[in-house]
């Protein structure tokens, strides 16, 4: 879960786009899919067309809806995003994650999807 306007967010997503291709010539797949919480879609594309190199996202219908969904994930109704759900290949949440990624949280990432 991100938004346009999180500087958190906006600044993780290169990480987390190399640690997919380098996972990934590591023999490690996952997939990655952004959610916005931006308000409109029109936001989004707009942020899209100022950073080309954004990867494509989707977006929570009713922003709204933010908090109850953050607390039935387990990391609570006033948590900040950026959010982070890992699921497993078989529909099994692993870890959900509040706050930013850095490059020093690569090793927990790389326990999580079981690379280590």
């Amino acid at each position: 879960m991100w938004a346009t306007w999180c500087k958190p967010c906006v600044e993780e997503m290169p990480h987390l786009s190399q640690w997919q291709k380098d996972l990934g010539g590591k023999g490690v797949r996952f997939d990655l899919v952004f959610v916005s919480v931006d308000d409109s879609d029109d936001v989004v594309t707009r942020f899209r067309e100022r950073h080309p190199d954004a990867p494509a996202s989707l977006r929570l219908a009713d922003p709204d809806a933010l908090p109850k969904w953050l607390g039935a994930i387990g990391v609570g109704e006033s948590a900040p995003i950026p959010v982070h759900v890992f699921v497993d290949p078989d529909d099994r949440v692993r870890c959900v994650r509040a706050g930013g990624v850095k490059e020093r949280d690569l090793t927990a990432v790389r326990q999580i999807l079981g690379s280590n």
